[in-house]
């Protein structure tokens, strides 16, 4: 939940007269955007990708101690003969600095909003 809404609801809960003990605030049960934690580590799974030699998927990527988060391509390729896996930047150069985290792209919404 933004700040923001958390504000207004408390505004409204002192603008009522009443005396906010937390025991039954009604911040905590209200729904939020942010969509529950689903980042993985690299250490424990990587992403998944199709059983071809040539295929790749787009990732939501995080490093430790940065708070922001990027996009980045999870390839499998053929590299002088050799089938590979890589991280890649998403505008297609292979990346210096690999990620630790990473969580799949939102699904795109269903119907018009």
């Amino acid at each position: 939940m933004r700040m923001i809404d958390a504000d207004a609801v408390c505004e409204r809960c002192r603008a009522s007269g009443a005396i906010c003990t937390g025991k039954d605030c009604e911040i905590p049960n209200m729904p939020t955007l942010t969509p529950p934690n689903e980042w993985v580590s690299v250490e424990d799974e990587l992403p998944k990708l199709p059983d071809y030699d040539c295929c790749s998927v787009m990732v939501n990527t995080a490093q430790k101690g940065n708070p922001k988060s990027r996009p980045m391509i999870y390839e499998r390729a053929i590299v002088r003969g050799k089938r590979v896996e890589r991280w890649k930047y998403c505008w297609d150069r292979i990346a210096d600095e690999l990620p630790d985290y990473w969580m799949p792209l939102p699904t795109p919404p269903t119907k018009e909003m």
